[in-house]
């Protein structure tokens, strides 16, 4: 994604028909991971499908992930609580049935695990859904190296009630943040 710039970008239709774009970028084979999220979720307007391979070791060692944070991103715990599903299958989301699958899994979550493949996120923006990947992977990534040096413990129950207390963070500093290490 560092390197994606405007001109990368095709526009598709909800069928998964190219409309514009450089003639020499193809429709991707799963595209129908983001039509049939959109024509399921009215609500969202971007979803983003990735491959960080850290989140997808927990998906095929069958290994949750654990709120070990709270304070460190309130955001992301919540995510991992309340927004976060799951997709058994460990295919290319290559056709119709396979999107809309894939959309009923993800009908009240904004991020999925996608067993041996990766992650799809959806949100109401283009940063909404990139944030929620951005915090995935982050999940993913402290709860990695947590077992790495041990045995890692969830934090409270009282602790992970408390954060639900508090409305979500804006996420405006957290996107120029990543805006600007792209920059760098």
């Amino acid at each position: 994604v560092s390197y994606t710039t405007a001109d990368d970008i095709i526009l598709v239709d909800f069928d998964g028909r190219k409309i514009a774009g450089r003639p020499d970028l193809d429709v991707p084979k799963e595209i129908f991971i983001h039509t049939w999220v959109l024509k399921t979720r009215p609500e969202m307007h971007s979803v983003l499908h990735a491959h960080p391979a850290k989140v997808m070791l927990f998906s095929i060692c069958n290994k949750p992930l654990l709120p070990l944070f709270g304070a460190y991103d309130p955001s992301a715990l919540r995510l991992l609580k309340k927004d976060l599903c799951s997709y058994p299958r460990s295919v290319l989301i290559s056709n119709e049935v396979l999107g809309q699958e894939l959309a009923q899994t993800m009908q009240h979550s904004k991020a999925c695990m996608m067993r041996g493949h990766g992650i799809t996120t959806c949100g109401k923006s283009v940063q909404d859904a990139t944030l929620t990947a951005i915090r995935l992977h982050e999940l993913a990534d402290i709860n990695y190296q947590a077992r790495l040096l041990g045995d890692p413990q969830s934090i409270s129950e009282e602790d992970q009630e408390s954060f639900e207390k508090l409305p979500p963070t804006p996420d405006e500093a957290y996107w120029r943040y990543y805006c600007r290490k792209v920059d760098e």
